[in-house]
């Protein structure tokens, strides 16, 4: 009776042991990813959704995709390991449908979010009172529309399940197997978006090579602009020291010019340096270019004082030519001024508009550079697996071995976990929001000051003064 006891503890014990190596413990080394994946998103979510700095119209658009990578990391990243873990699928048909569901219409939507993301890059950069006129509720329903397609691509998967199980579950695996379907999901989901954000990305580059052409042509300028500005400053201060002694010069005159007589004035002799002194920086005086002559108009004042003066003019003596003399020249002197500082304004402003220029572009390289990122490691990830699919479904003497199959879905899951790194190596402002959220400093962080204004392409951009920072920085949303 003990041996007997024995022998069916040994059988229970070697069933055991031979259920417990038929398991593929291998998938557990998935487990970090899924966590990280989860982590990463759901800080991504908690970014955009606190931090103002954030909530411009391209982060929503991640917003969304953050959530939908979150819910692949929450649903359906497990509900694959437990499948590869036990070999099987042990849920049920209902289960196994809802799952095959989730799968498509969490990739279609990921794609679907990168897509719209690549054509509103185009537009930022080709209109940019595009971004400037939508608002948060139009934002809002493009992200919603995008769901919805992707409702719509994935829904025939649901019909097909309820119709035939087979369609959703192969023999004791639950995958999609209905070729018609695979064919359709492949092309609608992915092949099709995929050409579209190839394209947008093309002509987004061309764009922007295109507009940093033109800036570095107005740099060339920007030289020469500089130094007519100093140029001019430097005249228009000598104009201001050689007004100065002309004045001083009027005021040493006689306020009686016909009761003197000239020849025995004892200040001829200072109206005569004056006049020589205004001789010699006479050369000095030169009217502005054309252009800018038919762009200004000299002062009413001005052409008050040169009525007045020339009236004075007309009741002097003939013989008082040096005092005209410097009255013409004071007149000239304050044109000229005048026609000095509009020269300067005109041209300062040409600078500022070509500096804010640069920026915007330089801005655009930055944003298009992080989501161009996100484009290439999402395609590389998923490109295998949909190439594998539909090679399947259109070669019948093809054969994967289903590890390679396996490994080709979960490169497109891994996908999904990628992203908050990219934001964090790309964004300053991602990577120290990241980290208040880590340290859950982030009341702290609240009482910054945020100043914000709109810059010409658009965008939302911030000023930022920590109340623990030494100085402000400046902030531009990806």
């Amino acid at each position: 009776m003990w041996n007997t006891t024995d022998v069916s503890n040994n059988n229970s014990s070697d069933s055991m042991l031979q259920n417990i190596h038929k398991y593929n413990w291998w998938v557990m080394l998935l487990l970090p990813i899924v966590l990280f994946g989860l982590a990463g998103n759901i800080l991504v979510c908690m970014a955009v959704s606190m931090e103002k700095r954030l909530q411009s119209v391209t982060n929503y658009f991640l917003l969304s995709l953050a959530i939908t990578d979150l819910l692949v990391c929450l649903i359906v990243m497990p509900l694959s390991m437990v499948n590869e873990f036990i070999g099987y699928w042990p849920f049920g048909h209902l289960l196994c449908d809802l799952y095959v569901t989730s799968d498509v219409l969490m990739c279609t939507c990921s794609i679907l979010h990168l897509c719209t993301i690549s054509m509103e890059r185009f537009l930022a950069i080709r209109s940019p009172l595009h971004i400037r006129n939508r608002s948060k509720t139009i934002v809002i329903l493009k992200i919603i529309f995008v769901w919805a397609a992707a409702l719509v691509i994935t829904s025939p998967i649901t019909i097909l399940g309820f119709v035939d199980d087979t369609n959703v579950i192969n023999g004791k695996h639950c995958a999609l197997s209905n070729k018609a379907f695979i064919i359709y999901g492949s092309i609608a989901a992915f092949f099709i978006p995929l050409g579209i954000m190839v394209i947008s990305y093309g002509l987004t580059i061309h764009l922007l090579f295109k507009q940093m052409e033109m800036c570095k042509t107005n740099n060339e300028d920007q030289p020469m602009i500089r130094r007519s500005i100093s140029r001019k400053a430097n005249n228009f201060k000598k104009k201001v020291k050689f007004s100065r002694e002309m004045s001083s010069c009027s005021q040493s005159q006689p306020d009686d010019l016909y009761g003197q007589d000239q020849y025995q004035n004892p200040r001829n002799d200072s109206i005569s340096s004056c006049i020589g002194a205004f001789s010699k920086e006479e050369s000095t005086i030169t009217p502005p270019p054309s252009p800018m002559r038919l762009k200004t108009a000299p002062d009413l004042d001005t052409i008050t004082e040169e009525s007045q003066s020339d009236n004075s003019f007309n009741s002097w003596n003939d013989n008082s030519s040096e005092v005209q003399t410097a009255i013409r020249l004071k007149n000239l002197v304050r044109k000229h001024q005048l026609l000095i500082k509009a020269t300067s304004i005109l041209l300062l402003k040409k600078y500022a508009q070509n500096t804010q220029h640069r920026d915007d572009v330089r801005t655009e390289q930055k944003a298009s550079k992080v989501l161009g990122v996100v484009f290439v490691i999402f395609v590389v990830c998923w490109a295998p697996f949909f190439v594998v699919n539909i090679m399947t479904a259109l070669c019948n003497e093809c054969e994967f071995q289903p590890l390679l199959i396996t490994s080709f879905v979960w490169l497109g899951y891994v996908s999904s976990t990628l992203n908050p790194i990219i934001y964090t190596m790309f964004n300053r402002t991602f990577k120290m929001t990241f980290i208040k959220l880590l340290k859950c400093q982030y009341k702290a962080m609240q009482k910054s000051l945020h100043v914000r204004w709109r810059s010409s392409n658009g965008h939302d951009q911030w000023y930022t003064s920590a109340a623990n920072a030494s100085e402000g920085q400046y902030e531009t949303p990806l």
